[in-house]
């Protein structure tokens, strides 16, 4: 097997794999060898028709397939022994059908795009600013109260009262014109605190009991855009529904707020370790601020990243790139893809950072192994458990639950991906020295929901153009 890189612009390049009989010839014959035993022929005893029959009737689709895995072998090889580190994976000039699979030797030409040369500059970083909040009196005084709720008693009541510390759960079903349920219809339940329910809904239960129900006009008592986000669907469904709901009073109650007594402590803290309110709110601010860090983390993250590739930008593998784009589309020219130029920025630039990342894990030896993965999806299913007051499962069962998890499509990657990015952050976050802006807990709240909506805005043109 000959393989060489050829026609070399830059980083962009065509991979050549010559493969001759010599290199396929051994492994073909023990395939159709292998398939001549299992055949089933008229005329013959299984196991006993003649090699140079079987060959001729699989002897094209072994060779297409035993090639093919020395096609992938050789070149992942070849790349691993030369050194030749790529963007992403060849993209084969090729098709299937473009071969003539009667012939002895064979050349495959792929595209390739060859990984630059970075050397990351962190020195920018240092412009930047990271927020932090400072928990007041009355930040912890709300969160205690909040926890007092959360922990508190469940009360059942039977008529809907004008208490605000009530709440009242209600499911709503679409009807037909008769006033039955319809069949596959939109039903929704939905709890909503006294205090926080909408007026339209506060009159229509208000002095209701449970189990009893309310036919409505939909359109009545919300608007379309409430509709659709109560019901969780897009405005072309909505305008489709039938005006007529069914609202039934499932369930009234009020939530008699937990004293702040040893009980309270030792379910929120190691049991002896807190024993009076004044410890217990000491303890809570920790619990508080170390909350806020973790989300100016993540927007200190957000910008680090932005920054890093605006102030590295590294030579590209543009044909190259240009082509996978196409590829992925399953498209052969730019011009059958809407707004392909914002597009291919957009990914060139993704593709700018995840280089970056790349030599960044690379030069800390940041490596995620399959424990590191199971483990912190373990952490997962057990945070999980905790915030939901859910009985904890056996050990087994928690690492059957996290392995389950992690076998579907896409989640083992993503995870990986997960720990990587949180390593190489944890890295970056080490040697940058921002300066610290003290903010409120509301407003890094909203700062918060800023850059949601602009990275929601981001999401949304990617797969407009996707």
């Amino acid at each position: 097997m000959q393989i060489s890189i050829q026609n070399q612009t830059g980083l962009d390049a065509i991979l050549s794999v010559k493969i001759s009989p010599e290199d396929y010839a051994e492994v073909v014959k023990k395939a159709v060898t292998k398939y001549q035993k299992q055949m089933n022929l008229p005329g013959f005893r299984k196991g006993q028709i003649p090699f140079g029959v079987a060959n001729k009737m699989v002897g094209k689709d072994v060779k297409r397939e035993e090639i093919d895995k020395l096609l992938q072998k050789g070149i992942e090889d070849y790349l691993k022994e030369n050194n030749v580190k790529l963007v992403l994976s060849p993209l084969s000039i090729y098709t299937a059908e473009d071969i003539n699979w009667g012939d002895d030797a064979f050349e495959f030409l792929y595209d390739i795009g060859l990984k630059p040369d970075i050397k990351p500059d962190f020195a920018v970083l240092d412009s930047l600013s990271k927020y932090h909040v400072t928990a007041t009196d009355k930040d912890i005084d709300l969160e205690v109260e909040d926890i007092r709720k959360r922990s508190g008693k469940m009360d059942r009541l039977d008529v809907v009262s004008d208490d605000p510390d009530s709440s009242v759960m209600i499911q709503f079903y679409e009807l037909n014109e008769d006033g039955s349920r319809l069949e596959d219809g939109q039903k929704k339940m939905k709890v909503w605190m006294q205090s926080e329910m909408p007026e339209s809904i506060k009159n229509l239960v208000l002095g209701k009991a449970k189990e009893e129900k309310i036919t409505v006009d939909i359109f009545s008592i919300f608007s379309e855009k409430e509709i659709g986000d109560l019901f969780e669907i897009d405005n072309n469904t909505v305008k489709d529904l039938n005006k007529n709901f069914e609202l039934d009073i499932t369930a009234i109650y009020k939530i008699s707020p937990a004293d702040l007594d040893q009980a309270l402590f030792d379910r929120y803290f190691t049991p002896g370790t807190i024993t009076n309110v004044d410890e217990f709110k000491a303890e809570w601010v920790k619990v508080y601020e170390k909350h806020f860090d973790g989300i100016a983390d993540e927007l200190f993250f957000t910008d680090a990243r932005k920054l890093l590739i605006e102030n590295n930008k590294v030579e590209m593998p543009e044909a190259y790139i240009k082509k996978y784009i196409l590829a992925s589309h399953g498209k052969k020219d730019a011009s059958e893809i809407k707004d392909f130029e914002t597009e291919f920025v957009n990914f060139e630039e993704e593709l700018n950072w995840v280089l970056l990342s790349d030599t960044i894990a690379e030069s800390q030896q940041i490596e995620v192994s399959e424990n590191d993965v199971i483990n912190y999806t373990i952490s997962l299913v057990l945070d999980e458990h905790h915030r939901n007051n859910i009985p904890l499962p056996d050990d087994k069962q928690i690492q059957e639950y996290a392995i389950n998890y992690l076998q579907k499509e896409g989640n083992y990657s993503r995870t990986v991906a997960t720990l990587r990015d949180s390593a190489v952050f944890k890295h970056i976050r080490s040697i940058a020295k921002p300066s610290i802006k003290e903010v409120t807990a509301v407003e890094l709240t909203n700062i918060r929901n800023e850059y949601s909506k602009k990275h929601e805005h981001t999401h949304e043109h990617e797969q407009h153009n996707h």
